[in-house]
Formats: structure tokens, sequence, C-alpha cells
């Protein structure tokens, strides 16, 4: 249990602790940047189309780093190791391109498809 291991010594404890504030602090913010999303698309926003797909993007990958960061360990495997990070920066890279929140969306998919098909490997074992 990832539990275990972060709440063995202090410094890991205060960090499993603060990782959830940002966890739940950027879902807020993935809500927040839909509905700009929804706004830009029905004709209502100012922001250019890059800048709404960075209210998406930017909280996503929070989100993702913060998960991340809660439940890695060294001796993970490669794709636990760097399946979110990577995936992170496409989500980024999303941003600039013209159909980023789909982008962002399948990137997402692709990282649960890959640490899926790992979690079912690793109990066929």
């Amino acid at each position: 249990r990832p539990e275990d291991y972060m709440l063995s010594a202090l410094p890991t404890a205060f960090l499993w602790s603060y990782l959830h504030l940002l966890v739940f602090a950027s879902v807020a913010a993935v809500g927040a940047g839909l509905v700009v999303a929804i706004e830009a698309t029905a004709g209502h926003s100012e922001l250019g189309p890059a800048a709404t797909a960075a209210t998406v993007a930017v909280p996503f990958t929070i989100y993702l780093l913060s998960l991340w960061g809660m439940y890695v360990r060294r001796d993970d495997p490669v794709v636990r190791l760097f399946g979110v990070p990577i995936t992170a920066a496409v989500v980024l890279a999303a941003s600039f391109t013209a159909t980023p929140i789909l982008l962002m969306g399948i990137a997402a998919a692709v990282l649960v498809a890959l640490k899926t098909a790992l979690r079912l490997r690793e109990q066929s074992v």
C-alpha cells in the first residue's frame, strides 16, 4: 500500500498529505477549465485557442503529477516511472493543437490502458 510507504517518516507523511490538496484543487480547476472551453466553443470567450486549452491542460497536468508523486516508487517498472510524466508533457503539448481536449482525453486513455495492462500482467505472474 502506498500509504505504508509514504507514512513511514515525517517528511514523506507531510508530502503525502499536502499532495492531496493539489489533487483536490486541480480537479476543481479542471472543471473550471472545461467551463471556459465550453464558453469558448459557444463563442462567449475572448481567450485564444491555446489559452483556452491551457485552462484545462495545466490543472490536468498538475493532477497527474501530484497523483504520480504520491504513488511512484524508485523500484517501479519503467511504465510507472515515466508513463505519467510523458502523458503530462503530451497533455501540455496538446494545448497547441487544433483539437486539444480530444487529444488530452486520448493521452489519458492510453495511460489508463498501459497501466491496466501492466497491472493485469503483474497479477498473472
